[in-house]
């Protein structure tokens, strides 16, 4: 009686099926430890990647796998990823502190930099740097420009020269300025930018959120 069933079953198309589903139920407790794990780490990778407002132990999770990531680029191997010669990183570390001072560093720095990069023939320099806050290097001599300013204002002689230096020291510590032009002689120049939700565009001033997440 077996063997004429298990005939029957062959001669049709749903015999494919059924060893499918023996199959499964044959290896049921696998399939749902599997079954369970992919859900899992799926539920973890959206809250993790995509979630607006993370928890704690998400941020745990998400701090685990940027430190295995790093990890990951370590220990690979030299020769599945051949280094291009016309890539150069000008990194930002201790030793630059060091020389350059606290950072954020001035801006007359990178427009250095970019004037040295120009002159060595680069082709293309990106920043993996937001420059989202005006210059604060020049502060001091802004308020006493802004000072004089005031006072002749009210009637108040000013030393013309002492004036004209403290403009022109203004301009020579305007770092802005330096920068914006080193970037408008170089051309192609990449800038960071942040990417913002709507969520997270609350309470910020839409002039300064032109770069958003729809």
């Amino acid at each position: 009686m077996p063997a004429t069933s298990t005939s029957w079953w062959k001669g049709r198309s749903g015999f494919g099926v059924y060893e499918l589903l023996l199959s499964w139920w044959r290896h049921r407790v696998s399939f749902l430890i599997s079954l369970g794990i992919t859900l899992g780490a799926l539920t973890l990778y959206y809250f993790t990647f995509f979630g607006i407002s993370a928890t704690p132990i998400f941020e745990f999770l998400r701090r685990i796998e940027y430190n295995s990531l790093d990890t990951r680029f370590r220990y690979r191997l030299t020769s599945a990823t051949p280094i291009d010669p016309r890539i150069v990183i000008v990194e930002i570390d201790q030793k630059s502190q060091e020389i350059l001072g606290k950072w954020p560093f001035s801006r007359a720095h990178f427009a250095s930099m970019l004037d040295a990069l120009r002159d060595d023939g680069a082709k293309v320099v990106a920043f993996d740097v937001t420059f989202d806050k005006p210059d604060r290097t020049a502060d001091p001599v802004r308020a006493l420009w802004a000072k004089i300013e005031s006072n002749k204002q009210h009637g108040e002689r000013i030393d013309p020269k002492f004036e004209a230096e403290v403009k022109n020291l203004a301009s020579e510590f305007d770092a802005d300025t330096k920068f914006s032009k080193s970037i408008d002689n170089f051309g192609a120049v990449v800038l960071g930018n942040f990417f913002l939700t709507k969520d997270q565009l609350n309470g910020i001033d839409p002039a300064h959120s032109t770069n958003t997440l729809s």
